[in-house]
């Protein structure tokens, strides 16, 4: 009878097994799913921005005199060798401007100021994933409504938790330096805590 008894409870548990395992399978299918999708989304509104981007070009608006609004197309961003052109939108909010493209950090300078640090920020797994393979000398260069401009990559930062202080230095900048920004590893499936920061200067 105990053996019996015995018998019935690890079948039990080998049922209860077998379906904690299946819902674990079935949560990972979803989380991917939901993950790729995202993904490919931000592609698909990349596309629109992209177009936004050349009515942004065309107005010739001065957003170094004139503050744009969170969410606004204010040109396009390209690492050379690397992407093609992308969005740059302002503003680093995450369903206004960093769904669409790359973000550039409103308290920040706008990029051809000529002095100061403007930064611009994306997401590893979408616009900014190539900058795993950036080489120091690489070229990002930045199309704005009132000229085009040219950066030259010339070091990077890793920052952990708490250490913005690291990646918004400015001491000893002599001239116009811009900083891109994105969370890293670049291989961690979860969101990650640490920043990487790839710093260029302004090409004469």
């Amino acid at each position: 009878m105990a053996k019996e008894k015995a018998k019935k409870k690890s079948s039990l548990i080998s049922k209860l097994l077998g379906i904690l395992i299946i819902l674990c399978f079935v949560s990972a299918g979803v989380f991917i799913y939901k993950y790729f999708d995202d993904i490919n989304s931000q592609w698909d509104n990349s596309e629109v921005a992209l177009v936004d981007a050349e009515k942004a070009l065309a107005a010739k608006t001065d957003y170094r005199k004139e503050q744009p609004i969170i969410g606004t197309v204010i040109g396009k961003i390209k690492i050379e060798g690397l992407t093609g052109d992308m969005p740059l939108i302002e503003g680093d909010d995450i369903q206004l401007s960093m769904a669409y493209g790359v973000g550039h950090l409103q308290d920040t300078p706008m990029p051809g100021t000529f002095s100061g640090q403007p930064a611009v920020s994306a997401h590893r797994e979408t616009f900014f994933r190539p900058l795993k393979d950036v080489k120091m000398g690489d070229i990002v260069t930045i199309t704005m409504p009132y000229g085009k401009f040219q950066y030259r990559i010339s070091k990077k930062v890793i920052a952990k938790p708490n250490e913005g202080e690291k990646i918004f230095n400015t001491e000893g900048i002599e001239k116009e330096r811009i900083v891109l920004i994105t969370c890293y590893p670049f291989a961690a499936w979860t969101s990650p805590d640490e920043r990487i920061a790839f710093y260029a200067d302004l090409i004469e």
